[in-house]
């Protein structure tokens, strides 16, 4: 869609809302890619962070030219790491051992029974390494901050948004109607229309959604209207505990979307950490 925009001359800018934990390095350095696209073509593309935005969300929004960012989001963890699972461990404690021979030092690494050798240990430390410093180049570049800054800030901590704006890697904080307004002042617009682009839901997808309600509905007891704002305000309550939660907690961390609560519980960290 961001091509599809960067060639369409009815399109005279862009708003990105991100509001994503992260993802793999390869899919979030395409949709950066994407952005630039829409950059080359002389369209400003502008960020507005929804609640979360760390990591590969970061990633996406580093070189746009404008990030807004709500007061609460959660946004930063500007780091890379990479986990490999083994199970000799595992496979001890019911009497299990592998063993084997190989012609060279990676033979059999792909074998995750045994632990990985000082070789691919190396190789893939040198590849995240490498990663790292390809994320503090982008923020250093899309920020115009000094490398040294960008990394003292980043080593994958997370941050709150006023925080980041006070380092000067969130440039405003507001929420998307600001950024749009951003977006069309850059664009030198004086009259303008908004239109909302979301892509089309695969298959896939579609059915991940129904089931989902699906068990929503079979499970969810019966309650009355008169109680929606209640409920409501509720989530807004809980959201906000959340936030707290994350903030309260280390300064790296990382979030297991598999999970079924990816969020540490309440009172598991006493104090939010000191800078």
């Amino acid at each position: 869609m961001l091509y599809q925009a960067a060639e369409d001359d009815s399109i005279k800018a862009v708003v990105l809302r991100v509001n994503s934990p992260g993802g793999s390095t390869t899919a979030s350095e395409q949709i950066r890619e994407a952005v630039t696209a829409v950059q080359d073509a002389g369209k400003p593309v502008v960020v507005s962070m929804g609640t979360v935005a760390a990591s590969g969300g970061y990633w996406v929004s580093s070189t746009s030219d404008e990030i807004w960012a709500e007061p609460g989001t959660i946004t930063g963890s500007i780091g890379v790491f990479g986990m490999i699972p083994t199970f000799e461990g595992a496979l001890a404690k019911f009497g299990i051992q592998s063993d084997g021979f190989g012609t060279t030092p990676l033979s059999g690494s792909e074998d995750l029974t045994r632990p990985l050798g000082q070789d691919v240990s190396a190789i893939i430390q040198s590849s995240v390494t490498h990663t790292y410093r390809e994320f503090l180049r982008l923020v250093s570049t899309g920020r115009r901050q000094p490398v040294e800054k960008v990394d003292a800030i980043a080593q994958g901590r997370v941050w709150v948004a006023t925080d980041l704006k006070r380092f000067g890697l969130v440039d405003n904080l507001g929420g998307i109607e600001d950024a749009i307004q951003a977006a069309a002042k850059r664009a030198k617009l004086k009259t303008y229309g908004v239109r909302d682009v979301v892509p089309e839901e695969g298959l896939e997808s579609q059915l991940v959604r129904l089931l989902l309600a699906f068990g929503v509905k079979a499970h969810a007891p019966h309650r009355s209207d008169a109680l929606t704002p209640l409920r409501r305000t509720a989530g807004q309550i809980a959201a906000l505990g959340q936030v707290e939660r994350v903030l309260a907690g280390p300064s790296v961390q990382a979030s297991c979307l598999a999970c079924m609560s990816f969020l540490p519980p309440p009172g598991m960290y006493a104090r939010r950490p000191q800078y």
